[in-house]
């Protein structure tokens, strides 16, 4: 599926079961997208975590709508903070 279609598909999910169906980290821009997976669909944060992913340029977003997770994504950030001083 193309990036764009795959985006479509996915922007249209309202239930975690439709989330699950079109979830796909390979596919998945992250890039340009972890915020929009932090603000969106923080409720499924285990369903689509991926710290090595994950683009940290976007930790606020973490910060602001996935503090619940925070100690799953804390020492992952702690790391990536260090490495970009």
């Amino acid at each position: 599926m193309n990036e764009i279609k795959y985006a479509k598909v996915f922007i249209d999910c309202k239930t975690e079961q439709e989330f699950k169906e079109v979830w796909n980290s390979s596919v998945f821009n992250w890039k340009y997208f972890s915020d929009y997976l932090c603000q969106y669909y923080h409720k499924y944060f285990n369903i689509w975590w991926d710290s090595e992913k994950f683009n940290w340029d976007y930790a606020d977003y973490l910060q602001k709508y996935c503090q619940k997770y925070k100690h799953i994504w804390k020492k992952d950030y702690i790391k990536w903070k260090l490495k970009n001083i």
